[in-house]
């Protein structure tokens, strides 16, 4: 965690990786993970990360928040390139893109 708030992003990954391995009982250190690689835009990174988490303790509060937020995430994005401007645009699925948008908080 020092590591994360150090900005130390890579060297904090190698160590939560150790973690996991060490102790793959715990979904902590994938959460944590899949945070870091959420925050570099690596969606399909952090959702592996956090399923993972989830198959070691299915309960794990924070990474299922978490994993709700990174389908948002990744359903605003398959949603923006519905919204290419090449086609007419569907009203539903414009709202649609606006209320995910509001959910995380994506510039937009």
């Amino acid at each position: 965690v020092l590591l994360t708030e150090a900005n130390r992003v890579p060297e904090a990954l190698a160590a939560f990786r150790r973690m996991n391995e060490d102790y793959p009982e715990l979904p902590d250190p994938l959460n944590n993970m899949a945070v870091l690689y959420a925050a570099q835009g690596q969606l399909d990174q952090a959702r592996l990360a956090l399923e993972a988490a989830l198959r070691t303790d299915p309960q794990h509060r924070a990474s299922r928040e978490n994993l709700a937020e990174i389908h948002v995430r990744l359903a605003v994005r398959l949603w923006e390139g519905l919204v290419d401007g090449s086609a007419p645009v569907n009203e539903g699925l414009a709202r649609k893109l606006r209320m995910a948008r509001d959910l995380v908080r994506t510039p937009g």
